[in-house]
This record gives structure tokens, sequence and C-alpha cells, in this order.
């Protein structure tokens, strides 16, 4: 529906979002930018984070030359990590080097597993999946690494490239595969930092900017006049997500090993209590 006076819809140019649940785009950063960085920026960026890598690590990026992976291959490089990009294509190892790749392995040139494992001296320290066609073979890009991990980012159509492997190598070398959905609030503010900086870039394609720029995203004046502290809302705000996800972990844990109901209800009392006010925590403080 088409916004009007009368009645909200995708394209107003006008829009009340709750404080909590807004986050503020810094100044110098393009609509062109802002969108991807909150999307799949953001959604690789808590992978790099989840996969506790250290300046200096390797990360290998299969399908690196895509959109999501293009975006951690500037972030990793950003984070002080050796990027290597997997992919094929003169111009996809053009770009890809342009923004941060260390190196690039043409798989169609031979054997990318070999050539990977001999760059990095021995494996990667992590592989991050966004090529779903990637995954059976992204544990081999690990090596002989110990600690090493595979981030499962891209979600694979139903039945289709699974990882099939010899547990023993997650065993003796403490290797593990592990998978990130999506990005906390404070991941957000933090990727559309490294955008403010000029490290995440986005080149505008065939779409024209409306001038509406000013008009796109209103704070409340409650969030205007706290601009200059941001950063500690940002934090209480990730803070406040962890909470209740804690909570409503203890909870469920409770309610499955407790047998009386009287209990069970008081439970549920505190529960309906105190997540209201978590809710409004930023804001109260």
């Amino acid at each position: 529906m088409l916004g009007t006076d009368e009645a909200t819809g995708s394209y107003k140019q006008y829009v009340v979002s709750p404080e909590n649940y807004t986050t503020l785009i810094p100044d110098g950063v393009s609509d062109y930018v802002a969108g991807p960085a909150m999307c799949s920026a953001a959604t690789i960026y808590t992978s790099l984070k989840e996969s506790g890598l250290k300046p200096g690590n390797w990360a290998v990026f299969p399908g690196g030359g895509g959109g999501v992976g293009i975006q951690g291959v500037q972030l990793a490089s950003a984070m002080g990590l050796r990027p290597i990009v997997v992919d094929t294509g003169d111009a996809r190892a053009e770009l890809t080097k342009k923004y941060g790749a260390e190196h690039f392995v043409d798989f169609k040139k031979g054997d990318p597993v070999e050539e990977v494992v001999k760059i990095t001296g021995g494996g990667a320290h992590a592989v991050f999946v966004t090529a779903v066609q990637a995954y059976p073979l992204s544990p081999k890009y690990l090596g002989g690494r110990a600690g090493g991990v595979v981030m499962c980012i891209g979600l694979p159509p139903a039945g289709q490239f699974h990882i099939d492997l010899d547990p023993t190598g997650l065993i003796f070398r403490n290797q593990s595969i592990k998978g990130t959905l999506v990005s906390s609030l404070g991941d957000l503010d933090e990727t559309l930092e490294f955008a403010a900086r000029g490290e995440d870039h986005e080149r505008p394609r065939s779409c024209k900017r409306a001038n509406t720029r000013q008009g796109n995203y209103i704070s409340s004046p409650q969030s205007l006049a706290s601009a200059n502290g941001t950063t500690v809302c940002r934090n209480l705000r990730d803070l406040r997500s962890r909470v209740v996800s804690w909570l409503t972990s203890i909870y469920h844990r409770l309610w499955c090993s407790i047998d009386h109901s009287k209990i069970k209800i008081l439970l549920a009392i505190a529960l309906t209590a105190i997540l209201p006010i978590l809710a409004d925590f930023p804001r109260s403080v």
C-alpha cells in the first residue's frame, strides 16, 4: 500500500519507529552504504565476531566476490584479518583485491583447497560460507589448523549442499562448525561505524537516489538530545537483549523442571513484570 496522510505503507517518506529499536545512521554515510551495511554487512560482521579470530589470522571467503562475501572481505581487512577469496573470473579478482583480499584463488584454475592450505601454511583459521555451493568443500580449507572453524552463513536449499565429514578431524584438531543468523542492535551500530570510517563500501548501480534523505530516518527528540551518548545507549541495548535471552532461557528450564502449578504461576507473573522494565531500560537510565 502506498503511503498517504491517512494510511501507512512502505513508501512513506516519514515513519514512526520505537526509540529503543531505531538505529541512528552516522553523518556522512549515504543511503547506498547504509542499506547493505545494515543487512548483508551486519550479517557477516556478526559471523566474523562470533568466529573468535584475531588480527593476523587467515579468513577464507568461498564466493567472496558476491554481495555478502565482499562485505565480509572489507570488514575482515578492517579488523586486521587476512582475507582469502575463493571465486572465479578476472573481474571478481580485481574487485576483491581492491576491497581488501590478500589473495584470490580461482577455483577453475586448479585445486582451491590445495592452494589455500599452501598460502596459509597449513590451513585457514576460519572459513565464512556465504555461497551455499561451497558447503561440501568448506571444512577442507581448514587443513590441519588447530581450532579452525567453519562459519555457516548462507542458507542452502532443503536437502542440498550438506557438509559430510569425518569427526576425527574435529576431535583431534579441535575444529568446529558454527552457524550465525542475524545481528544484534549493537552489531548494527558497530557495522555502521565501520562504514562511517570508510571501511565498508557499496557502489551505486542502476537505481537513482531520491531527495528524501532528511525524511528517511526520523528519531524522537529524546534520541536527538542524547546523540552524544549513543555509544552508551547502544551498549545498553545490546546488554538488554542478552539479559532478556538469558532470563527467557532460565525461565524455560525452571518451567520444565517444576511440577507445582502455583510456582509456575508465580514464575509467569515475575517474567511478565520484568520484561516491560527491560524493554524500557535504555530510555529509563
